[in-house]
Order: C-alpha cells, then structure tokens, then sequence
C-alpha cells in the first residue's frame, strides 16, 4: 500500500510540474503585443522603368497609426552611386552614405511622400537595374526595411 502512495505522489507533483509550465508559457506568449506606431501603406517606384533622360517618381505612403501623438520617422535610402534622390528641386541630405529624410506626422496623419529619381548607367550598358532599399526609423527605433527595384535605360 505504501508504494501505490508513492507512486500516486509521483503523478500529483508530474501534474502540477505540467500546469505550472503551461502556465507559465501561456503568460509568456499571451502578453499584448505592443501596437505598431505606423504603417507603411506604399513604397515603389512608378514607372519602373525610365530613360536616363527623365526621371522617375519614388512613392512613399505611410500613416501616423497613434491617435494622439506626434510621430518623427526617418528614412534611410541605400542605393547605387548612379541614382540621385531628390524631394521637389532638392537632392536629398546624405548622412553615413544614405539619402536621409525626417518627417514629423501630427496624430493620425497619412502623408504620400513623392520623391524623383534619377540615375545614369555606366558606360557600354543599355540597361541598368538598381533598386532602393529604405531603413526606417519611428522615434530613432529601426522599424522596418522596405525594398523596391527599377530599371534604366539609356537614352
């Protein structure tokens, strides 16, 4: 009879083992995910492909997600030496080798930010495919990491 209690012991402590670990998993992975401060709704190049002689527009569509607050981002843009990023007349400011632009959205702004580009392709190419990969930062915190691709022809 001793040893039917024992083993029935074993099972009651092999349970609450059990429980507290599924407990405990369960408020390890169940706590609110933390909401996103903005959403990237566009970023391509139209047309995505173009001339030397023209230029073409970088889309860049993005929301204010926070109901009552202002939100700075900062975009990063890596791309090739041939390609210039402009903001109206403006070429853009390059900080670390990167096109650099801040933005300060008030509460629940959607702002559709246009930039031109233009690029040139080396010598001897006809065709030349780059692409512009953005690093954003919400409140100097990386974010996310957008990608689009384009290609230029000679004129």
């Amino acid at each position: 009879m001793n040893s039917n209690r024992k083993g029935q012991a074993q099972i009651i402590v092999v349970v609450l083992l059990v429980l507290i670990i599924v407990t405990a998993l369960y408020f390890a992975f169940s706590r609110p995910q933390e909401k996103a401060p903005i959403k990237i709704h566009n970023f391509e190049v139209k047309p995505s492909e173009f001339k030397t002689s023209e230029t073409s527009a970088l889309l860049f569509k993005v929301e204010n997600l926070i109901e009552n607050d202002f939100t700075t981002i900062t975009a990063y843009f890596e791309t090739h030496r041939n390609v210039e990023i402009y903001l109206g007349d403006n070429l853009l400011a390059i900080k670390g080798g990167n096109y650099t632009y801040t933005k300060i959205l008030d509460p629940k702004e959607t702002s559709d930010l246009v930039f031109r580009l233009k690029a040139a392709v080396d010598i001897g190419d006809s065709r030349r495919d780059y692409k512009v990969k953005a690093y954003i930062y919400v409140k100097g915190n990386f974010f996310t990491t957008k990608v689009t691709t384009f290609s230029v022809l000679n004129s």
